[in-house]
């Protein structure tokens, strides 16, 4: 078991005032057989009201409004929680939702021939296979791909960022009816959120992280799940107004010595 420190802080700056902002934020941990909440604070400035909620995949999100004019809109989430990944538990569920195919995780040929390499090994061999092969198929670029940016468009690229690493392992995935989710959440360092896979193997989800080519361990801070990047966007919202704004973020994550 590890006890981590994290911080997550985010500002987003207008060049004009911009009212009526509603918002939805989803930047608390999970609490599941892996994860426990032991310390969380936050703050969200401007704000006028805001409710903690669950959404459709459980995930908790702060959802609020800004009325009044502003030019600024931040939150700080930080805490502490403890990881453990050494108990065997129970079987987990998994629902049908996470085997269909969505716009960003809709396969093609490539994607086709990629899984079907793979297609006789066992759940688990093809989870770990594929990490490995799109690990070696992939360059770390960011700036060359987008939020809009679907597997199919990443892996012809054959550059991205930790999203399209997880859409495309998600759509080999469940073109082999492997299921398969998006999560969002932070790991152990300094620098910005990041994103894996989760899939469903033997009764059990299984962290897998395409980026890094390694499977999810406890210096790992599950954010939210769900189908698609779509699902899991951290700050989600609307305002009005005419302006440019400038966004910055900041994930710190430390070991408790």
């Amino acid at each position: 078991m590890k006890i981590l420190h994290f911080e997550y802080n985010y500002r987003l700056e207008f060049d004009a005032d911009i009212q009526n902002q509603q918002f939805q934020l989803r930047c608390i941990p999970r609490v599941d057989n892996h994860q426990k909440i032991l310390e969380i604070d936050y703050s969200i400035q401007p704000i006028d009201q805001v409710t903690r909620l669950k959404d459709g995949f459980n995930n908790s999100i702060y959802v609020g409004s800004s009325l009044k004019p502003h030019n600024y809109f931040s939150f700080i989430v930080k805490g502490k929680i403890a990881i453990d990944y050494s108990q065997k538990f129970p079987k987990e569920k998994s629902f049908s939702i996470y085997k269909y195919i969505t716009p960003l995780t809709d396969f093609d040929k490539k994607i086709e021939q990629l899984a079907n390499h793979y297609r006789r090994l066992d759940d688990y061999q093809k989870c770990i296979s594929l990490m490995h092969q799109i690990y070696r198929d992939m360059t770390y670029a960011p700036g060359t791909t987008s939020i809009y940016t679907t597997a199919k468009e990443a892996y012809a690229l054959g550059q991205g960022v930790c999203q399209d690493y997880a859409h495309i392992l998600i759509s080999a995935l469940r073109y082999l009816n492997v299921p398969s989710r998006y999560v969002a959440g932070m790991m152990l360092g300094e620098g910005a959120s990041h994103a894996w896979v989760e899939a469903y193997v033997d009764e059990h989800w299984l962290g897998l992280d395409p980026t890094n080519n390694k499977l999810v361990d406890e210096g790992y801070i599950k954010l939210s799940h769900g189908r698609d990047y779509r699902d899991c966007v951290i700050d989600k919202g609307r305002f009005t107004g005419n302006c440019r704004q400038r966004q910055f973020v900041s994930v710190i994550v430390k070991e408790e010595e």
